[in-house]
């Protein structure tokens, strides 16, 4: 399908064969420098690989090449670290702020927030840093109950992918995890007074290791091989009102942890 005022880009994935076969030469037939993208009538050339070679100081790469061309700025940072950061806030929270009850009373108000950063360590291999954390919660009140709800979250890790050579390398990850779930519910007793009647707080912690190490035996056969860990913590209660004696009764009253190591290889 064509679209009008856009290119259509058309993605053709090969897959590796073991028969050799005769070299085959496939030339474009466009102009030299011409565009490929037809739409872009100024400020756009068109150049092969085979040009990174020849310009003094490209040394085989496209951008490098560009950044020589008149009226073109290269960052100084450029291939060093990157980064990604991300924050959400809630929309309706916002309206309800200023008064625009959209959703009504019970306006779920949340925020979060995500980042990657992405640290070349040249010989060392590349590290990244990723995290994500969010914050939700729902209050709601009527004439005879209310409810408060919440939960959190939040995940940081670290990654570090080491070339050895052309054919292996290895993948190691470290990451920890933390969620948290709190519900409190009071009732009306009295005109003048609400009283606690169910109270959770759900708390999990996991930590978590993996190393994987990745091998191509030739174009046939892979060999992927690692092992990962994971250490899991939680803490639970709830508790209810008893009418009968007027007290907060423990339902629920959970600790524990437990650890689990996996080691796995395959080969297709």
């Amino acid at each position: 399908m064509l679209i009008s005022g856009k290119e259509e880009v058309v993605r053709v994935e090969l897959t590796e064969s073991l028969i050799k076969l005769d070299e085959v030469t496939i030339r474009a037939g466009q102009h030299k420098g011409e565009p490929l993208n037809q739409l872009a009538a100024v400020s756009a050339r068109s150049f092969t690989m085979e040009e990174t070679k020849r310009y003094a100081g490209s040394f085989d790469d496209p951008a490098r090449m560009a950044a020589s061309y008149d009226r073109v700025t290269a960052d100084p940072g450029g291939g060093n670290a990157s980064f990604l950061v991300n924050y959400c806030y809630s929309t309706l929270a916002m309206f309800n702020a200023v008064g625009m009850k959209i959703a009504g009373d019970a306006v779920p108000e949340f925020q979060d927030l995500t980042f990657h950063l992405n640290l070349p360590a040249k010989k060392a291999g590349t590290f990244s840093i990723f995290g994500l954390g969010g914050i939700n919660k729902i209050y709601e009140e009527y004439s005879d109950w209310i409810n408060d709800f919440g939960t959190d979250m939040g995940v940081f890790g670290v990654k570090h992918l080491y070339i050895l050579n052309s054919k292996t390398y290895i993948n190691t990850t470290l990451a920890m995890t933390a969620s948290r779930n709190n519900w409190w519910h009071q009732r009306q007793i009295d005109s003048d007074a609400f009283q606690l009647t169910n109270r959770e707080h759900f708390t999990y912690r996991d930590y978590r290791g993996s190393i994987i190490v990745n091998h191509k035996i030739n174009p046939k056969h892979y060999l992927k091989t690692g092992f990962t860990y994971d250490d899991s913590k939680f803490d639970l209660f709830t508790d209810f009102y008893d009418r009968d004696d007027s007290v907060m009764v423990r339902e629920v009253d959970q600790k524990g942890r437990t650890g689990h190591w996996q080691a796995y290889g395959s080969w297709r």
